[in-house]
């Protein structure tokens, strides 16, 4: 009886424990219920409200990005078309209507000294520019044959003078002969030609040709040359002193321009 005690006392204080173990065990679940519901919703709320932030910053941040580069591009872009359209503006101004492509002829000078001329043939304006470069023999010339005024200037840059010449052939036989040359080497004829002494207005050029030609002379003091024959007489002297006479200039394209007093033929 001492060791085991009353049974009916046992099981009864028992029942109590196990009742007073099920009330506390259902109070405990109950806090840990309240604290397994409320941890995580502020574990959850600590963690969220800085995502937002984060996301909210980074949304402003690519938003200054697509901002800065839109700007960026913008100005690009206009500088680019501002550029183009200054570009065109320029090209359209000085554009040469429908030039054929330039046309290389070498020549061989009177000593056989190669000289490249280079020329372009403008079909519109009906004209045809040649440049050649200097050697020891020839100047630099730059040649305008305008055949709507039927006259041609010989730009001599080396001596800053310019020779007007009328025309005598055709816009179209000169152009195909010029186009046959293409990559070749012409040996020049000589040709010689006597020009004025006198010196023409700028004004009476204007008025028997075009505004081109002056133009193409750029302010040099311009002379009219005419093709020397053999019938042209030199007073006090004959043709074949003309050189000594005379001073001789040697142009591109094989032309010899001889400055005379034109009183001195007859």
């Amino acid at each position: 009886m001492t060791a085991f005690g009353n049974p009916a006392r046992n099981e009864e204080e028992k029942g109590h424990e196990l009742a007073a173990s099920k009330k506390g065990g259902g109070g405990g679940g109950g806090g840990g219920k309240n604290v397994a519901f409320n941890t995580p919703n502020s574990a959850e709320k600590e963690i969220q409200v800085p995502q937002l932030k984060t996301l909210a910053n980074r949304r402003r941040k690519t938003s200054r990005r697509l901002f800065v580069f839109m700007s960026v591009t913008f100005v690009l872009f206009s500088l680019a078309l501002l550029g183009a359209v200054i570009a065109l503006a320029v090209i359209y101004a000085r554009r040469p209507t429908q030039l054929g492509r330039p046309i290389v002829v070498q020549l061989l000078d009177n000593r056989d000294q190669p000289v490249t001329q280079t020329s372009q043939i403008n079909f519109e304006e009906k004209c045809i520019t040649m440049h050649s470069n200097k050697t020891k023999n020839m100047d630099e010339t730059q040649i305008l044959m305008d055949y709507k005024a039927q006259f041609a200037a010989y730009l001599d840059v080396t001596k800053d003078e310019c020779y007007l010449q009328r025309l005598r052939d055709t816009f179209d036989e000169d152009a195909e002969s010029l186009e046959s040359h293409q990559n070749r080497t012409v040996k020049m004829t000589a040709k010689k030609y006597v020009a004025d002494e006198s010196k023409l207005e700028k004004s009476l050029v204007d008025f028997v040709t075009d505004h081109q030609l002056t133009k193409h002379c750029r302010g040099r003091d311009m002379y009219f040359i005419y093709p020397y024959n053999s019938s042209m007489t030199v007073v006090n002297g004959t043709s074949s002193t003309i050189r000594k006479e005379c001073s001789a200039i040697p142009c591109s394209s094989g032309f010899t321009i001889y400055i005379c007093d034109p009183s001195a033929f007859q």
